[in-house]
């Protein structure tokens, strides 16, 4: 792409410019000090051009963006990001649909049955999976009270969704798009509100065009959500593709899990959709897998061991353990779990979990599966 420059007080010689250079599909402004001259700048081309108009420069606030597109701009680049990047996002937005070959963007959500069931760690590792996979993916931190999807990548987001939803906008899929923090593996991270902040209101509708934004943008979009009984968390749920419900084995985790499990459908998610998946396996005195089998009525679609001393690590480094310590078993059973979601043939189940922690979770056991009432 070649762009003629222009200075952007020369009105009449970008129109020209535009003109001379409509193949190019874009005019591009510079963000200078004087927001309230670009604003009238971007409306008077607006009515002269069909040219998708783009700023480019260091927005200090959310609502400046905002006022920018309300102007009649198309898009945002943030000159701090990586501009490389960000232009091939930006071509990728412009793109018309149903192109030939593109490949279908899908929406997979992570919930766990109650706190502590590794359901961050969870979502974190399957984005880094899909972000090596396709050179990106959009992970987005649902937890409205605080979530730790930014710690564990050890980054620092300039903006979170509790701040983008203060500012009671609608928000243009740009606008998410500015909201996101990157990571170094390719992850996009829509992080999670501010621990102890004051909670903005969210109706349904809004996280619903958060989510879909997020997935007009990247083949996979991972998000870790809350809970089940809020209705904003309930609306990503039921745009899901795949639920990933994880859960401990324990029986208050159990139990939980399997109430969720049993009401999935009136939550409007097709139960065929959910994989069932028993975190940190291989605890002494654990219910059995065979006995949690028992309980849900169905097979157990995959388990990660309880595998301290990598996960530990990559934690305190920042970095997904599927890319830090690939060979660690709970690598490759985040690997197999990937493999399921993706519709490929994983490791057989019955070879698929560490042999000697199964054996620790007492397989012989005598002991009667825990009734729920």
């Amino acid at each position: 792409m070649t762009c003629t420059r222009v200075p952007t007080v020369q009105y009449e010689a970008i129109v020209s410019a535009s003109k001379k250079n409509a193949s190019t599909g874009f005019v591009f402004l510079q963000l200078s000090d004087s927001t309230n001259n670009l604003k009238s700048l971007i409306h008077r081309l607006r009515s002269a051009l069909d040219t998708r108009i783009v700023v480019v420069g260091n927005a200090t606030t959310g609502r400046q963006v905002i006022e920018i597109i309300r102007a009649g701009a198309d898009d945002f680049v943030d000159e701090k990001d990586d501009l490389r990047r960000e232009l091939g996002l930006l071509l990728k937005r412009a793109a018309p649909s149903g192109m030939p070959n593109q490949r279908k963007s899908e929406l997979i959500t992570v919930t766990s049955s109650c706190g502590g069931c590794g359901a961050s760690s969870l979502a974190v590792n399957i984005a880094a999976q899909y972000a090596h996979k396709y050179g990106e993916c959009g992970l987005v931190d649902l937890q409205m009270h605080g979530g730790d999807l930014a710690t564990l990548l050890r980054l620092t987001p300039r903006h979170t969704i509790s701040k983008m939803l203060a500012n009671n906008h609608p928000l243009a899929p740009e606008m998410v798009q500015q909201a996101l923090t990157k990571h170094e593996t390719g992850i996009s991270l829509l992080a999670g509100a501010d621990p102890l902040s004051n909670l903005p209101n969210s109706s349904p509708e809004t996280i619903r065009g958060i989510v879909r934004s997020m997935t007009t943008n990247f083949q996979r979009v991972v998000v870790e959500l809350e809970d089940i009984s809020h209705r904003e968390q309930l609306a990503a749920l039921s745009d899901s593709d795949q639920v990933v419900l994880t859960f401990r084995l324990h029986f208050p985790a159990l139990a939980r899990a399997h109430r969720f499990f049993e009401s999935i459908e009136r939550f409007g998610v097709d139960p065929d959709k959910v994989r069932i998946v028993a975190s940190q396996v291989g605890q002494p005195d654990e219910v059995p897998i065979g006995q949690a089998e028992k309980i849900f009525g169905r097979k157990i679609d995959a388990c990660i061991t309880n595998d301290v001393s990598p996960m530990n690590r990559a934690v305190n480094l920042g970095i997904p353990v599927v890319l830090d310590s690939p060979k660690s078993q709970c690598s490759r059973d985040y690997m197999a779990l990937v493999q399921l979601l993706d519709g490929e043939t994983p490791v057989p189940a019955n070879t698929r979990w560490n042999v000697g922690a199964l054996f620790k979770s007492k397989f012989g056991s005598s002991q009667p599966a825990p009734a729920l009432s």
